[in-house]
Order: C-alpha cells, then sequence, then structure tokens
C-alpha cells in the first residue's frame, strides 16, 4: 500500500464532507475559512481560501489541486455551466468535446449548453441537429455522440438548480476512501510532496534556464490560475490558444502552440 496515497484519500473525504456536510466540520469550513463565498466560486477561481489556519487546514490545502480536479457539475437546467470549461458528470461517466467541436461552438457564439438546445419536449429538452448548427461533415459525429450522452444526462427543465459534485471514477453513489486511493494509484499521478532535483541546480545550463524549470517543476509561474490566487482580474484564457484556462500544466504540456514549438 502507498500510505502517502492513502494519506491523501483520507484528506478528501475529510474535506468531501466539509464541503457537501451539514455537520459542526461542515459550518466551521463554509464560516471561517470560505468567507461564506459558495461553492461555484471556489470551483471557478480556484481560491480555496486562507493560506492560514489550524493544522488540519493548512493540510487539507495540499489536495486542493486534486479535490477541485474531480469537481463536477451535475445537469438540471443547465444554463450556468460552461461548455468545454466546466466538467460534467453524466451517471458515472464525464461529457467531453473535442477541441475542433468546442472550437466551432465559441466562434459561433455558443458558451453554455442552453444554446444547444431547439426545443422541450416537456421536462426534457431536444438537442439541435448538426443541420440547425452547420456542422461541418468532420464533426457531424463528434456532435451526434456528445447528443447521444447528453440523452441520458438526465436533464430538467423544472428540476433542480445545477449544482456541484464530486466523484471520482469507478465511484459509487457515495464517495468511498477506497475509491479515491485507487484512482490516485490508477492515475499514476504522485499526489505526495516532491523536491526539485537537486542535480539539475548542478547541471551546465544556464541559471536562469534552471531556475524557470524550478518555477515550473513548483507551479509557481505568474500563469492565470496563480494570479488569480493574487486577486488579479483578468481573462484567464491561454493567450496563445485561447481554448482553454491559462495554467502552468496547461502551457507546457497541452497548448498546442507550445508543443508545436
Amino acid at each position: 500500500m502507498d500510505l502517502r496515497a492513502f494519506g491523501k484519500s483520507l484528506l478528501c473525504k475529510s474535506l468531501w464532507r466539509g464541503i457537501f456536510g451539514e455537520g459542526p466540520w461542515s459550518v466551521t469550513v463554509k464560516l471561517k475559512y470560505m468567507k461564506g463565498k459558495n461553492l461555484e466560486y471556489w470551483f471557478r477561481t480556484g481560491l480555496m481560501g486562507t493560506k492560514h489556519g489550524s493544522a488540519i487546514w493548512l493540510s487539507l490545502q495540499k489536495i486542493e489541486q486534486y479535490f477541485l480536479k474531480n469537481l463536477k457539475w451535475r445537469i438540471h437546467s443547465d444554463s450556468r455551466i460552461l461548455i468545454g470549461i466546466n466538467p460534467i458528470v453524466c451517471g458515472h461517466e464525464d461529457i467531453s468535446i473535442l477541441e475542433s467541436l468546442l472550437s466551432f461552438f465559441h466562434k459561433n457564439g455558443i458558451f453554455t449548453w442552453d444554446k444547444l438546445i431547439s426545443a422541450w419536449r416537456g421536462p426534457a429538452p431536444l438537442w439541435k441537429d448538426a443541420s440547425d448548427l452547420c456542422l461541418p461533415e468532420s464533426l457531424v459525429l463528434s456532435w451526434n455522440s456528445v447528443k447521444d450522452a447528453l440523452g441520458v444526462c438526465g436533464i430538467q427543465r423544472f428540476g433542480s438548480a445545477d449544482h456541484l459534485i464530486w466523484t471520482v471514477p469507478n465511484a459509487q453513489l457515495s464517495v468511498r476512501v477506497k475509491d479515491i486511493y485507487s484512482d490516485m494509484i490508477n492515475s499514476k499521478v504522485s499526489h505526495s510532496s516532491s523536491k526539485f532535483p537537486v542535480a539539475l541546480w548542478k547541471s551546465v545550463c544556464p541559471l536562469k534556464i534552471i531556475c524557470f524549470a524550478w518555477l515550473v517543476f513548483n507551479n509557481k509561474n505568474l500563469t492565470w490560475d496563480n494570479l488569480r490566487k493574487r486577486s488579479w482580474q483578468g481573462p484567464s484564457r491561454c493567450s496563445m490558444c485561447e481554448s482553454d484556462e491559462e495554467s502552468n500544466y496547461h502551457m507546457f504540456f497541452q497548448c498546442k502552440s507550445s508543443l508545436q514549438i
């Protein structure tokens, strides 16, 4: 057993109870640390709250990014969820959209899911066809697969409002520590605190390159996700590809423009 991953799993469960629970621990978290801000604000900004607090709260901040990654929307009225930005969950599976289809939607002013509804049949939506959206042939199959997934998503016009849930792959209705631990192990991502390789400081590279590598390794670059933590206001979009949120990981491992360079 990976004890570090298991410890992180226990922290995730504690944070999950604090955010979604109704007991004294949940009340304390929401009043003292979230400062009355709702869960949607935290999800959109990535600001967990004060950097000061009890030892328990400081330990919970270590798994903030992992927790936010598995925070998803359960669709009902569908007007608050941004396409391609806010992940949504259908049953226990995510609905993902190809970047080419997402780019087409954004270029045509379609940013929320309600823009893709042609009419309502009772409480259930009727989604627009490829011809209604004037999709090119290369994107028709992609949209049809998304429509099939949305068809079983349970969107209801008069249902409860869209709300955030926290889940991990293959989890049951109630996320267990075992589910979190399995996801951490299977994702092959180290959630333990790793250190910058000491050997790099002794390499023959120019010092400015080594310092830059240290910033990338420790997620200290002034990308928009880090600037928001300093209360900066801005577009938060990647200035190179303009198709995703700008973060340290996106800039160096996902951005198409950066990868081409």
